[in-house]
């Protein structure tokens, strides 16, 4: 009787044991590399572009353009497989690619078009060394994003070398005799004003904006009144556009030549006439819609025809002011010049009126004011007609 019981008891023991006892130990919980793979270089360059709001329409759309040929010539794979050796065949890929890709009407693959230039009898121009320089650059920001977040390794793009190719000078400046041929000859454009033309230099040579930056500005919104100085803010639009970089947000004091020649004088005039820009004969002469393109098209032209050299361009003017104001005694800061100019520095980029209150109006026009030209009477050259506005030809 009793070993009768125990048998019961034990059956009853082993019919209530836990489900889980009988099941297949649990697969091991894999590497964090396995669970977590590295993610396509699409997906990779698609939130770098989602992130760099300071980029303008154009070097995002060069970036995007980089991205495809990559992926095309490339194959879009998890950004870390890919080996120097794939950058360097990749750029030797690009250098065969015909300079009117994607100009002509016809759509075609980069591939095909290298095929088709390769077949031909005629010498096809290839894209220049310096288009070439450009892509690797845009793809190497795409790499310089993704290290930090432990993406890659390393920036399988850096240390290649790019023949007749150099970084922009500081010694690319104007000299006085630059400057004097750059007026000494009429201005001849059609499409531009000759006033636009001694206007936008004008402001360029005083403050060291930039070309776009200058035609963007709005009389009835970026020009306002600090401590009694009028500055010019340079500052994102209800359209769309912004500075070519966070830091490019900014205030810049309105040099006392400036107001001279009339500079506020041409503002309120073009306030009346509800212009919404400062240049009110400048059209978007772009796919991108870049405001300075037709003023650009029509300088270039009419500095070559003046005989500058070609390594002085409108952009020159800022090396100009970079050097001048390094220059200065000790009392203009190094902190304030990058203000004035939209450099980027070790701060972060905060906005034009929280700089502005940051580091002072005064100081600003501190350094503003630094900048003359002792060589030249840049004022006397520079003179438009200042009752006519910038539109008389």
């Amino acid at each position: 009787m009793m070993r009768m019981l125990a048998e019961l008891l034990a059956g009853l023991q082993v019919a209530h044991q836990p489900a889980t006892t009988a099941q297949a130990p649990a697969t091991p919980t894999p590497p964090a590399s396995e669970a977590s793979p590295l993610p396509l270089f699409s997906l990779v360059a698609a939130e770098f572009l989602a992130g760099a709001t300071h980029y303008t329409e154009t070097t995002r759309r060069q970036t995007r353009l980089t991205a495809d040929l990559l992926t095309e010539h490339l194959g879009d794979r998890p950004i870390g497989e890919y080996t120097g050796r794939d950058a360097g065949r990749f750029l030797d890929w690009l250098r065969r690619l015909p300079s009117n890709h994607g100009k002509s009407g016809r759509p075609m693959t980069a591939t095909k078009a290298i095929a088709a230039a390769d077949a031909s009898r005629a010498t096809v121009p290839r894209i220049s060394e310096k288009t070439v320089k450009r892509h690797c650059s845009s793809v190497s920001a795409i790499w310089t994003y993704a290290r930090p977040r432990e993406l890659v390794e390393r920036n399988v793009w850096s240390g290649f070398r790019f023949a007749g190719t150099r970084a922009p000078s500081p010694r690319d400046v104007w000299s006085p005799s630059d400057i004097r041929a750059l007026f000494a000859r009429p201005w001849r454009s059609t499409a531009v004003s000759n006033n636009t033309f001694r206007l936008s230099v004008g402001i360029a040579a005083y403050s060291g904006m930039r070309m776009e930056e200058i035609c963007r500005l709005r009389p009835a919104h970026d020009f306002e009144r600090h401590d009694g100085r009028w500055m010019m803010i340079i500052q994102r639009h209800p359209d769309g556009w912004s500075p070519k970089t966070d830091s490019g947000e900014r205030a810049v004091p309105v040099h006392p030549e400036l107001l001279s020649l009339g500079l506020m004088e041409h503002v309120e005039r073009m306030k009346r006439r509800d212009s919404q820009h400062l240049f009110h004969d400048l059209r978007p002469g772009s796919r991108d819609g870049e405001l300075s393109a037709m003023l650009s098209k029509a300088f270039s032209n009419h500095k070559r025809a003046a005989g500058v050299s070609d390594s002085t361009v409108f952009h020159s003017w800022r090396h100009n002011i970079s050097t001048m104001l390094r220059n200065q005694a000790a009392e203009i800061r190094e902190s304030w010049i990058d203000a004035v100019l939209g450099h980027r520095s070790s701060e972060r980029s905060e906005g034009a009126r929280t700089y502005l209150h940051k580091i002072g109006a005064k100081n600003l026009c501190r350094t503003i004011d630094s900048i003359r030209y002792d060589d030249v009477d840049l004022p006397a050259l520079l003179r438009w007609e200042t009752g006519q506005g910038a539109h008389t030809h």
